[in-house]
């Protein structure tokens, strides 16, 4: 048995919770600033706004402080929205965390100083000195997991052997994890993947928009190219098959 910690109480952080639980671990959930998450989590039936479930009673909410941190877990999870990736990076800056982290978040972030997109986990790595830090992409709706309707995603490092025991804490039979060194990849393609959603959306037949579905590979393939991730990252769950269930 692992103890978890998840930071961010939104739909995705708190259906994460679920697998978590049924894979034996303790689960720690906490919400930094959204009052209705946290009235949502520290509710006696745990019924959550967002997903229209009731969360798992073995789910254990704590108020959210930097001193949280300090506590023992085996796994910190990120599951803030991009805004608040600044916000836990500089939580966590001085506090020298060895403890493997997994960002949940999809996006990228300008750093105007270096004037340059980073990934989350570079930002986390190279602004706020955050080491061992995981990601896990893919096509996941937070309403599905919370059902546990099947649901595979990929999780990435450039050791595959961390990214493989942080799957073997938290996959079950309906939460499948596959795995990648393409770390840089992922997040790309996890992140551009919806501008190519919306772009698709806006086809007016089914005609035009498969058309515009294979341009919008076609272009994510040039970019990912241009960040120097791996091709074949684009056509596996966090390019094509998150863009999927997006569009």
């Amino acid at each position: 048995m692992k103890k978890i910690l998840i930071v961010g109480g939104g739909a995705m952080g708190s259906a994460f919770s679920i697998p978590c639980l049924e894979n034996n671990n303790r689960v720690v959930i906490t919400e930094p600033y959204n009052k209705v998450f946290i009235k949502n989590l520290s509710s006696k039936k745990k019924f959550h706004s967002s997903l229209k479930t009731n969360l798992p009673k073995k789910l254990k909410f704590k108020n959210y402080s930097k001193d949280i941190f300090r506590e023992k877990f085996d796994l910190i999870v990120i599951a803030l929205s991009l805004a608040g990736i600044d916000f836990i990076g500089k939580e966590l800056k001085d506090l020298k965390i060895k403890t493997s982290l997994l960002v949940l978040t999809k996006g990228l972030k300008y750093d105007k100083k270096r004037k340059k997109l980073l990934t989350i986990s570079g930002l986390l790595k190279n602004n706020y000195n955050v080491p061992n830090v995981s990601v896990l992409k893919g096509p996941c709706l937070a309403k599905e997991l919370a059902k546990k309707n099947q649901t595979s995603v990929i999780i990435a490092n450039k050791n595959i052997n961390k990214a493989k025991k942080l799957g073997n804490m938290i996959s079950t039979k309906y939460y499948l994890i596959e795995y990648s060194k393409d770390t840089i990849g992922v997040e790309i393609s996890s992140a551009i993947k919806n501008i190519y959603a919306m772009i698709i959306g806006a086809g007016q037949s089914l005609n035009a928009a498969s058309n515009l579905f294979q341009k919008s590979i076609v272009e994510m393939i040039y970019l990912i190219k241009f960040f120097k991730g791996d091709v074949e990252t684009i056509l596996g769950l966090a390019g094509v098959g998150d863009l999927y269930v997006s569009a």
